[in-house]
């Protein structure tokens, strides 16, 4: 099996707006060893890499639910179900992310 490489490109659009992609090259036969649909696997690196970077303080819920694709309130939702510990937010932020719904 071939490993799995993480590589970052710059894709700025110009110097005052910096933005990186992250790819992550893995085997065809990867998503196949797991039983699960490519687009499943993506879905799943996607949320367990937001899931991580956020239960260590390192992106708050709005950037990691902006990284898994879903909105707020699915993030903590998804938190949840994988066990990920999350603070309760104040009153302000969680109406944002009702509203965000």
């Amino acid at each position: 099996m071939l490993p799995i490489v993480m590589e970052v490109v710059d894709i700025s659009s110009g110097p005052s707006e910096r933005q990186h992609l992250a790819l992550i090259h893995n085997p065809d036969s990867l998503p196949d060893a797991l039983r699960t649909p490519r687009e499943e696997f993506e879905r799943q690196a996607r949320l367990i890499l937001a899931l991580r970077l956020f239960e260590l303080g390192r992106v708050d819920r709005g950037q990691a639910a902006m990284m898994a694709s879903v909105n707020r309130v699915d993030f903590l939702l998804e938190a949840g179900r994988n066990r990920t510990e999350v603070m309760m937010p104040d009153p302000s932020k969680l109406a944002a992310d009702v509203d965000d719904r």
